[in-house]
């Protein structure tokens, strides 16, 4: 199963619930679709969200109904990665997605340069995440991206944004 991305800017939203419309015009003018992901939880209301999509002509939505195990692999080439207000215990994902191990996979499908991550920092790697949102910038030599958090978007204050570029 390979998810399309026709050549367009794609967001993607793992473990998402039904926190959609939010993120959506939060990433209004970054990407022109989103692929929002859930095991079990998706919208109640579809048709209200899309007639909302249409008149505030915000990204379109993709929804998928499967496990992120199965998901991340098939993934296209995504540009914004969006990701809170997932938790560890009863009701979270219980995948550590700010973590080396799950970003490391996120990334294979990042574009090398002006790519861009957005997250509260839910189920993170404390001492990593506090390395990729740092103000001087951090470089994961390992695996050769550089992170540089960059002023949030005025209507997610709360978020941490941070530029991703492939180093060469």
């Amino acid at each position: 199963m390979k998810l399309s991305s026709e050549k367009i800017r794609v967001g993607f939203y793992p473990c998402c619930g039904e926190d959609m419309l939010g993120p959506l015009k939060i990433m209004k003018g970054l990407v022109e679709k989103v692929i929002f992901c859930d095991k079990s939880n998706l919208p109640k209301n579809k048709n209200k969200l899309l007639d909302q999509v249409k008149l505030d002509n915000l990204p379109h939505p993709e929804f998928v109904r499967d496990d992120l195990k199965n998901v991340i692999p098939s993934l296209p080439e995504i540009h914004v990665f969006f990701y809170r207000g997932d938790g560890p215990g009863e009701g979270g994902s219980g995948f550590y997605l700010m973590g080396r191990k799950w970003l490391a996979k996120v990334l294979e499908h990042f574009p090398e340069r002006n790519g861009l991550i957005i997250t509260d920092g839910s189920n993170r790697e404390s001492k990593f995440f506090k390395k990729i949102i740092r103000p001087e910038g951090y470089h994961w030599s390992t695996k050769g991206w550089n992170f540089q958090r960059i002023p949030p978007n005025p209507q997610a204050k709360h978020l941490a944004f941070i530029k991703v570029e492939k180093t060469t």
